[in-house]
C-alpha cells in the first residue's frame, strides 16, 4: 500500500510523514527510512543532520539509496518504508555523477518510467510505503531548459504515483490536507463535499449542457494534469481546445472565442505584459482593468469555455519588473475569474478538488 505526501519547502511534510507512518505500522513492524539526499556540501550535510535529529528515537532503520531504486532489495520484509524524498531521487537520476565530473546523456522520459517502476518494486517489498515529494509547481517556470524539464518530470511522477496511491496528502504550514483516500481510510467530514467522486458519471449531453450554463475555472500548479483532467471529465475533444502555450492569441482570435476549453490563461497575461510599451506609467489597477478586458470576453461571448490557469504566485519575488508585474497580475486575474465563476476546481498531482 502506498501513500504520497507533498508540500512546499519547510511546510512540515517530513515531520507529518514520520508521524503518519509510525501510526500506520503494526507494533512488530520495522520502520525503514530510505534516504535519497547525497551528502555533498555543507548545506546538504546540515539538512541531513537536521532530519536525523528529527527522527531520533523513532526507531527508524536508515537505508541510503541515491539512485537505481529498481535494483534495491531490502532484507527486511513486511516493514513500513518512508522514502525521503522523490525530488532528490529524480535529480540524482537525471544528473548522475560520473568519472571525470561530467554528466551522462539521459533520456528523460525513460527516467520517469524507470523511477516509477522502481517504486512499484519497492512497494512489493513492504507493508506500507510512504513517499515524500515536493511542491515546486506554483511559481513561474524556470527559463533555463534543464530546470523546466526537471519540473515537468517531477510533475509527471507525482501524477503517476498519486493515481496509484491509496492516499494523497498536501501539507500546508504543518496542516495536512486530504486529496485522496481509498477504502480503509475515513474521509474527514469537512473534505467530503470537495472531493470529486468517481460516481459523478454524467452522460456526455448532460455535461455539455452544464458547461454551457455555468462558468467553470480550473487552476493549479504547472504539470499537475489540469487540462488532461478537464478534457476527460467534460468529454472535450482536442479540436475544441485552445492551448495558450502552443497558440497565438493575436492571430487566432476567432478560434480562441469558439473554443470549449482555453488552457493557460496566464499566457494571455504574459502576452499583455510584454505587449505593453515598456516605461509607460500604469497603476496596478489600470493594468488589471486593461488585461481583464481581453480575458472576460471569453465568458461574455456566450460560449462559456472552461478556463484553465496556472498558479504562479509562490516562490521568491522576481528581480525583473516585467516578471513581477506578470506574476501579480496573473494572481489578481485568477481572483476575478474565481469570483465570477460558478464552479472552481483545483488540481494537484492529477487529483481535483472543488473549491466553489
Amino acid at each position: 500500500m502506498m501513500t504520497l505526501i507533498t508540500g512546499a519547502s519547510g511546510s512540515g511534510k517530513s515531520l507529518f510523514a514520520e508521524q503518519y507512518i509510525d501510526k500506520k505500522r503494526k507494533e512488530e513492524q520495522d520502520l525503514v527510512y530510505l534516504a535519497t539526499m547525497k551528502p555533498y556540501g555543507e548545506e546538504t550535510k546540515k539538512k541531513i543532520n537536521r532530519h536525523r535529529e528529527q527522527r531520533y528515537g523513532k526507531k527508524f532503520q536508515t537505508v541510503e539509496c541515491y539512485e537505481k531504486i529498481e535494483q534495491l532489495e531490502l532484507p527486511i520484509k513486511s516493514s513500513c518504508i518512508l522514502l525521503e524524498c522523490l525530488s532528490n531521487l529524480l535529480a540524482n537520476e537525471m544528473y548522475p555523477e560520473i568519472e571525470g565530473g561530467s554528466e551522462e546523456e539521459i533520456e528523460v522520459t525513460a527516467i520517469v518510467q524507470k523511477i516509477y517502476q522502481g517504486i512499484l518494486h519497492l512497494e512489493e517489498q513492504c507493508q506500507h510505503l510512504v513517499i515524500v515529494t515536493n511542491e515546486i509547481f506554483s511559481e513561474p517556470l524556470p527559463k533555463w531548459e534543464d530546470s523546466a524539464i526537471y519540473t515537468r518530470n517531477l510533475g509527471l511522477l507525482n501524477q503517476m504515483l498519486a493515481n496509484h496511491a491509496k492516499a494523497v496528502y498536501e501539507v500546508v504550514a504543518g496542516i495536512p490536507i486530504v486529496h485522496k483516500q481509498m477504502e480503509g481510510f475515513e474521509i474527514q467530514e469537512k473534505f467530503k463535499d470537495t472531493t470529486i467522486k468517481e460516481q459523478e458519471n454524467w452522460e456526455k449531453g448532460e455535461r455539455e449542457e452544464r458547461m454551457s450554463e455555468k462558468k467553470i475555472l480550473v487552476l493549479g500548479g504547472a504539470f499537475q494534469g489540469k487540462t488532461k483532467w478537464a478534457k476527460e471529465y467534460w468529454h472535450i475533444p482536442k479540436e475544441d481546445c485552445f492551448d495558450g502555450r502552443e497558440s497565438d492569441f493575436k492571430k487566432e482570435t476567432e478560434r480562441l472565442y469558439e473554443a470549449k476549453l482555453v488552457a493557460h490563461i496566464e499566457k494571455i497575461v504574459e502576452w499583455y505584459c510584454q505587449d505593453e510599451v515598456e516605461g509607460k506609467s500604469q497603476t496596478s489597477q489600470q493594468d488589471l482593468e486593461k488585461c481583464w478586458i481581453k480575458i472576460e470576453k471569453m465568458w461574455k461571448n456566450g460560449n462559456n469555455p472552461i478556463l484553465i490557469v496556472d498558479e504562479i504566485g509562490c516562490g521568491m519575488v522576481p528581480m525583473e519588473r516585467t516578471d513581477r508585474r506578470y506574476r501579480e497580475l496573473t494572481g489578481r486575474i485568477t481572483c476575478k475569474l474565481a469570483e465570477q465563476a460558478d464552479e472552481v476546481y483545483r488540481v494537484i498531482a492529477g487529483i481535483p478538488q472543488r473549491l466553489k
